[in-house]
């Protein structure tokens, strides 16, 4: 079974959730929720679920702005494309 093991910084609070950049092989996310009981988790894998069609987890940091998600059945150059990420940007 293939899986994207993605490192993702969110910034909670957005005015809409959306794919900020990549670089040096960290995906950043705006959220429109806050970060507080789970609100901005919730929505980040809810806003992936969106865009992937599969549901994320997070393997580390939920607590934290800095998580490490795990994406099943998707290899990470996969997500990258789902995620209309540029093939330039991919490497930092």
């Amino acid at each position: 079974m293939k899986f994207a093991r993605l490192q993702v910084k969110v910034l909670p609070r957005g005015g809409k959730s959306e794919v900020v950049g990549y670089r040096d092989g960290i995906l950043t996310i705006r959220v429109n929720a806050p970060a507080e009981r789970g609100k901005a988790n919730s929505e980040l894998i809810r806003f992936l679920h969106r865009r992937l069609r599969v549901s994320p987890q997070i393997l580390r940091g939920e607590f934290s702005r800095h998580k490490v998600l795990t994406i099943p059945d998707l290899t990470l150059s996969e997500v990258l494309k789902l995620l209309n990420i540029p093939h330039t940007s991919r490497e930092g």
